[in-house]
């Protein structure tokens, strides 16, 4: 349905009016034709998607009217002034062409005319037309589609707060806090008054000063066997010399100390003192005696795989073996150190195994011997040949009558002769003249038609090979010599005679006493074993040799001592 108005004005839809103005949609201007979905209005004005107005300005998405004046989302009518009745709203119109009143515009629906003009060829309405004097409203158009809504506008200025309203009734009681700290403890109140003196007692006491009392009857006392002095207490004397001093003559014990737990330590010498260079000992044990079961300190442990005595120093792990020993010592660097003070005959280490005799560190009082004793020196090495490499074998050093080292090496023939330069360390520690000479040894190699070579010319630095009935081979040759070892200044200044040595006759075999063990108290000594035959011992059996009987698991064997004269 098309509708024209005037030659002024045109309204939505597909309506075209005059040649000025132009309303949102699709509006077109008769005069001047279509804007690709815009509006156009006269020869001046279009809007881009929305609205413009005046001949110069544009507004986006609002209205403009008249030639000077814009207002955002709102119409503003007239060509020079618009005031606050003078606007036009999105969904209202009001016009005069002039001036315009709140009552004199035009509705979105419905236009009504200024006080001096109307529509006529000015004005027109959506739905219905209203005129001025000369012209009579169409009929009512459909109402047509609502426009898009406009902005939101600014929010308004918070409002006062309101009153205060009527106080809540009251919460629950909170927890109790915690307790403050205890305050200072107040002033210590007089001393009361000393009570009345009880009756006296019944007792008959009797005693010496500083004897410490002991009931002689229910009623009676008197004097114990301590003595306290006010420093030191004394268990069998009236002069102790230390905080505990007891003096008996006991036949076999002064302190026994029992404890039956299998886990608990009858006693602990414990010296507390900061680590440092102090001379204390945990604990100390003496003795002058000489007997079997003599000993300083006697360390017994009958169990089948106990050990009687351990030592552990340098702050390290104890280890012992498993199935027991008479002694099991660990330490860092050294785990058992053996001294013989002796210029004399003696040894750091005497043992006996089933009473055949080993020594180390032996001096015979002409040769020092770094072991001596009976049995082979060996050694043990892997065997390759075991699948699970786990088998060891023994090898044996060669031993000799007399001492002597040795040494190797290899040389070649040039035009049938060589010369042999023997070490100069090896030569330093040997003796070679005409008493002690040196014994060379050569295996020719790699040419057989040498008939063979002879040794000359031998020194205490060297030899000489030459080839026999004149041969000018240049065959190479293994070489091995041997020589008694030369006798030797030790540390200690003695002479240790080795050169001349050859079967020398074994002395000094030392006595040895079989006790029974403390745990049974046994304190008898037992003699020689006259069972064994003197040819158990090189030499025979020296006079005085006891053995200990074989057999005898629990047997102790004592060296005699070779001691320094010093000791606790």
């Amino acid at each position: 349905m098309r509708q024209g108005c005037g030659s002024d004005w045109a309204y939505r839809g597909d309506r075209g009016c005059g040649s000025d103005r132009a309303y949102r949609g699709n509006w077109r201007c008769r005069s001047y034709g279509p804007d690709g979905g815009n509006w156009c209005c006269g020869p001046d004005r279009a809007y881009r998607c929305d609205w413009r107005s005046g001949s110069d300005r544009a507004y986006r998405g609002n209205w403009r009217s008249g030639s000077d004046r814009a207002y955002r989302g709102n119409w503003r009518c007239g060509s020079d002034r618009a005031s606050g009745g003078d606007r036009c709203d999105g969904c209202d119109w009001r016009g005069g062409s002039d001036r315009a009143s709140r009552g004199d515009g035009c509705d979105g629906c419905d236009w009504r005319g200024g006080a001096d003009r109307a529509s006529g060829g000015d004005r027109c309405d959506g739905c219905d037309w209203r005129g001025g004097s000369d012209r009579a409203s169409g009929a009512t158009g459909a109402t047509g589609a609502t426009g898009a809504v406009g902005p939101t506008g600014a929010t308004g200025a918070t409002g006062a707060t309101g009153a205060v309203g009527p106080t809540g009734p009251q919460g629950a009681t909170g927890a109790t806090g915690a307790t403050g700290a205890t305050g200072a403890t107040g002033a210590t109140g007089a001393t009361g008054a000393v009570g009345p003196t009880g009756p006296a007692g019944a007792a008959n006491i009797n005693g010496t000063t500083n004897r410490i009392i002991k009931f002689t009857s229910a009623t009676t006392g008197g004097n114990s066997l301590l003595f306290d002095n006010g420093t030191n207490i004394g268990f069998g004397t009236t002069t102790p010399g230390f905080p505990l001093t007891i003096v008996a003559a006991n036949a076999s014990r002064n302190v026994d100390i029992t404890d039956s737990n299998a886990n608990g330590d009858p006693l602990w010498g414990v010296n507390s003192a900061a680590a440092g260079a102090g001379s204390a000992a945990g604990i100390v044990g003496i003795t002058n005696q000489s007997g079997a079961l003599a000993a300083g300190t006697w360390g017994e442990n009958p169990n089948a795989n106990g050990i009687g005595v351990v030592g552990v120093a340098n702050g390290i792990g104890n280890t012992t073996l498993a199935g027991g020993a008479g002694g099991a010592f660990n330490g860092l660097t050294t785990g058992v150190f053996a001294n013989s003070d002796t210029a004399g005959t003696g040894q750091a280490i005497y043992s006996t195994q089933f009473s055949d005799v080993v020594r180390v560190g032996y001096w015979n009082g002409a040769t020092f011997f770094k072991i001596n004793g009976v049995g082979t020196v060996s050694t043990i090495v892997r065997d390759p040949t075991d699948p699970a490499g786990e088998r060891w074998v023994t090898m044996h050093a060669p031993e000799t009558p007399e001492i002597l080292f040795e040494d190797y090496g290899e040389g070649q023939l040039e035009d049938g002769v060589a010369h042999v330069e023997i070490d100069p360390i090896f030569a330093a520690n040997v003796l070679i003249d005409e008493r002690h000479p040196l014994r060379v040894f050569i295996q020719l190699e790699g040419d057989e038609w040498v008939r063979g070579v002879v040794v000359k010319n031998k020194t205490a630095t060297g030899f000489d090979v030459v080839e026999l009935d004149g041969g000018v081979s240049n065959a190479p040759f293994q070489w091995h010599i041997v020589a008694n070892r030369a006798d030797e200044v030790l540390p200690s200044g003695r002479l240790s005679h080795n050169a001349d040595m050859r079967f020398e006759v074994v002395t000094g075999i030392l006595q040895t006493m079989a006790g029974g063990a403390r745990s049974t108290m046994t304190s008898t000594p037992q003699g020689p074993d006259s069972a064994l035959p003197a040819s158990t011992m090189p030499g025979g059996t020296p006079a005085g040799l006891f053995l200990a009987p074989p057999g005898n698991a629990s047997q102790a064997t004592w060296l005699s001592p070779f001691l320094p004269s010093g000791g606790r």
